[in-house]
């Protein structure tokens, strides 16, 4: 059985978002679940548009350019969506 495992991921770095990734899949992997590519947002322009129904995890770096990963995850929750966080 192999599911996929979707992360909804929020990270300014390019640089710092490829090196993660590939420690993320390597685990994500081990469990044996599929590591589709997690959709990457730039800052917390789009809140309005995602879907948070389809992730299993959220993965926010706690100091984006424009916000703090803290206060985008409060607006998230706003929304009455509990998926398990990562910072």
């Amino acid at each position: 059985m192999n599911l996929s495992y979707r992360i909804l991921w929020f990270e300014d770095d390019k640089g710092s978002f490829n090196a993660k990734q590939r420690l993320v899949k390597r685990i994500v992997n081990e469990f044996g679940f599929n590591f589709p590519d997690p959709r990457n947002e730039i800052d917390g322009d789009n809140l309005e548009t995602i879907n948070y129904k389809v992730y299993d995890l959220i993965i926010a770096d706690l100091n984006l350019s424009n916000e703090k990963g803290s206060s985008l995850l409060d607006k998230i929750r706003k929304k009455d969506v509990y998926t398990e966080v990562i910072f």
